[in-house]
């Protein structure tokens, strides 16, 4: 039967068997297979918080929590599902070209590795992220009492956990 750009659920995160809102709290654990939780958490959009289960860019690992949901009932693999639920779900078609990250609690600043990275599970290689854009959000200037900011990207390659 497989998926259709209509009957495609819209995954995240959040619906993975692998997932634990909780991972970053003491005492629980981190059972993703590419990220653990208490040192490498998803980042945010720049001036937004901090979102784990709403990562829209599902890895290869993702298996649902609930298969017994209608959602569901059709699933196979991640690879089977992806190229439905790129063109349903992905804006244009296109997977983001870097997902964002940051290490031990640190917001201020971002790394940022290629989706594709995260995808196939090269994301961290030898205790080190693979990330190739540390991004820091700093002030600008004051436009008429209000403070602005923009975002500095240095290049880099890759950073250690």
């Amino acid at each position: 039967m497989g998926y259709t750009v209509d009957t495609v659920p819209h995954l995240c995160c959040r619906y993975c068997k692998f997932f634990n809102g909780k991972a970053h709290i003491k005492g629980q654990k981190s059972d993703c297979k590419r990220i653990d939780h208490k040192k490498v958490k998803f980042g945010k959009s720049p001036f937004v918080s901090y979102h784990c289960g709403e990562n829209h860019a599902p890895c290869r690992d993702f298996e649902p929590a609930n298969l017994q949901y209608a959602d569901f009932k059709d699933w196979t693999c991640m690879d089977d599902v992806y190229p439905v639920f790129k063109e349903a779900w992905i804006p244009y078609g296109k997977p983001p070209k870097y997902l964002c990250f940051v290490l031990n609690d640190d917001f201020d600043v971002d790394y940022l590795v290629p989706y594709e990275l995260f995808y196939i599970g090269g994301m961290i290689k030898d205790g080190k992220l693979m990330a190739e854009y540390k991004r820091i959000t700093v002030r600008d200037k004051v436009d008429r009492g209000v403070k602005l900011y923009k975002l500095v990207y240095d290049k880099i390659d890759g950073v250690e956990i």
